[in-house]
């Protein structure tokens, strides 16, 4: 069954008075808003629509965005990093380049 963006099971306790929302402009997300400093991108494009379908906007600060990007390219270079675990169970060259990075 689809919901639309106004109708959520299960979120009924988190919603805001018609009152308040009439007067709330945008959301802002701090850095923290998904723990350990990195985005869940699904999650914010999901929250995002939501949010939009009620006439929210959703605002990530630039700071917000540049620390997000630091913390993802740090698990980026760990997974790359050929002292990784996953290279010493034998994953190759070939199969970063084709799972990792389909784009090369």
């Amino acid at each position: 069954m689809a919901h639309s963006a106004r109708e959520y099971p299960g979120d009924s306790g988190l919603r805001l008075a018609p009152g308040a929302r009439e007067r709330l402009l945008a959301v802002v997300l701090d850095a923290n808003a998904y723990g350990r400093g990195r985005p869940d991108l699904g999650d914010l494009e999901r929250t995002a629509l939501r949010l939009r379908g009620i006439g929210i906007e959703t605002w990530v600060p630039e700071p917000v965005v540049w620390e997000w990007a630091e913390h993802l390219a740090e698990d980026w270079h760990l997974i790359v990093n050929p002292f990784h675990p996953l290279w010493q169970v034998g994953w190759s060259q070939h199969d970063r380049d084709a799972r990792v990075c389909p784009m090369t």
